[in-house]
């Protein structure tokens, strides 16, 4: 058996007020307290009340459609007010009629006027710039309700949404010139839209203010759309400005002591220009070419830091397999023919005060990752990844837990710099008895 629908008589009972009250509530008319709405439409909400609006609008004469105008080349602007119309109004039963038009049309008045009555709709919401025509607002505000959004201008019509884009300008440019800039681009809106004006005096305002020179070559034409802005805005940053590509090579190493090779790719100029900063933050510079060139020059350096990596990593692998020391084979790669710059990192084969290698016990797992050392929370997890793996082979005879503990007491006796060497020992020492089992 189906469940009774309720009626406005019920939602009236449950919330203790007259039918009429109710009615009031559903057609938002005057007259209703926030307390009484509030319980009213709590009440609609429990019972999954809906009101018959065929019923209402004949009753009201109302038609429950809302007519939304607009003409705005921002499909992002327009989707905005969009969604929140279609929300609000489904929120309240009401339905949303689109009307796009030409604000330039010669009778667009009429239009808009015939248009609201053969949709017999119950209000028009007019978009920029349509909302800026003073004399079209003026002249629809006889025929039917209006809500105005954004007016670029003084408008006699209660109903609207605005923002005060003359102060918002002037803060925008005051705090570009708190930050130190003075000569600061300004992209104008369509000339018939009322806040381009706003906008404008704002930015010019802010900049008398500070004593900065207004220059008219900082100042260009935009219609509120993307694709003028990114035009105009190129066309700004192309007065007085230069571009050059200037990539970095050396590794981190050399970048913390300041000794980093840069490139840099523009024209012979602009490198002039540049090069004293650019000996500020490396030793070696060099000027590649033409705008381009430097990153192209980045790519082959990266092709062959990449390649001596990988054959480093292979030879040592080798080497690894046949059981010779990686203390050893370093410095046969050091005093050899098979030495370059990109294989001898300095963290490896680093010599004591008694001129021995230390390196005996560097782990071939460091060195086959891209040749980056391991930092000391990625060895921990590496000694306990071989613990569990010495583990399984030996079918769970081993106490993992004090395995681990013995191990982490051994190495925090260490010493901050030994840790390091300790951990590398402990590695190498599971990594071999790894092998074993597995004979």
């Amino acid at each position: 058996m189906e469940n009774k629908k309720a009626t406005i008589k019920d939602v009236a009972s449950l919330s203790k007020v007259s039918i009429k009250t109710v009615s009031r509530v559903i057609n938002n008319e005057y007259g209703v307290s926030r307390t009484t709405k509030s319980k009213v439409l709590k009440s609609i909400k429990t019972l999954d009340y809906n009101p018959n609006k065929a019923a209402q609008g004949l009753r009201s004469k109302k038609s429950f459609l809302i007519g939304l105008v607009y003409d705005n080349p921002d499909k992002f602007y327009l989707s905005d007010i969009q969604t929140g119309v279609l929300e609000t109004c489904a929120i309240n039963g009401f339905s949303v009629v689109l009307f796009p038009c030409d604000h330039q049309e010669v009778d667009l008045t009429a239009n808009l006027i015939e248009f609201s009555k053969r949709t017999n709709l119950d209000g028009l919401i007019l978009t920029p710039p349509i909302s800026d025509m003073k004399e079209l607002v003026k002249s629809l505000q006889l025929e039917i309700p209006l809500c105005v959004v954004s007016p670029g201008l003084l408008t006699s019509n209660p109903l609207c949404v605005s923002s005060d884009d003359f102060e918002a300008s002037y803060s925008m440019t005051c705090h570009l010139i708190n930050q130190g800039h003075s000569e600061i681009g300004f992209i104008k809106g369509h000339k018939d839209h009322g806040a381009t004006q706003h906008r404008l005096d704002g930015y010019l305002d802010a900049l008398s203010d500070n004593n900065i020179e207004i220059k008219q070559e900082n100042i260009t034409e935009g219609d509120f759309s993307f694709d003028s802005g990114e035009i105009a805005a190129k066309q700004l940053l192309k007065k007085g400005t230069f571009s050059a590509d200037c990539p970095v090579s050396g590794g981190c190493h050399r970048a913390e002591t300041g000794n980093i090779s840069i490139f840099a790719g523009c024209e012979r100029s602009v490198f002039e220009q540049i090069k004293p900063l650019l000996f500020i933050l490396g030793k070696k510079v060099l000027h590649t070419g033409s705008l381009g060139s430097a990153s192209t020059l980045k790519v082959m350096t990266n092709f062959l830091a990449t390649t001596h990596l990988v054959a480093c990593c292979e030879a040592l692998t080798a080497m690894k397999a046949a059981d010779i020391d990686m203390g050893t084979a370093y410095e046969a790669i050091k005093i050899s023919s098979g030495n370059t710059n990109t294989t001898l990192n300095k963290n490896i084969g680093k010599k004591n005060t008694n001129n021995k290698s230390t390196n005996s016990n560097v782990n071939i797992t460091n060195i086959s990752k891209n040749a980056t050392p391991l930092t000391s929370e990625e060895k921990q997890i590496k000694i306990n990844e071989l613990i569990n793996e010495l583990n399984n082979i030996s079918n769970g005879k081993i106490d993992i837990g004090e395995v681990t503990k013995k191990i982490n007491e051994m190495i925090n006796e260490q010493t901050i710099n030994n840790k390091n060497q300790a951990m590398n020992k402990v590695i190498s020492m599971l990594e071999k008895k790894i092998k074993i089992s597995k004979e």
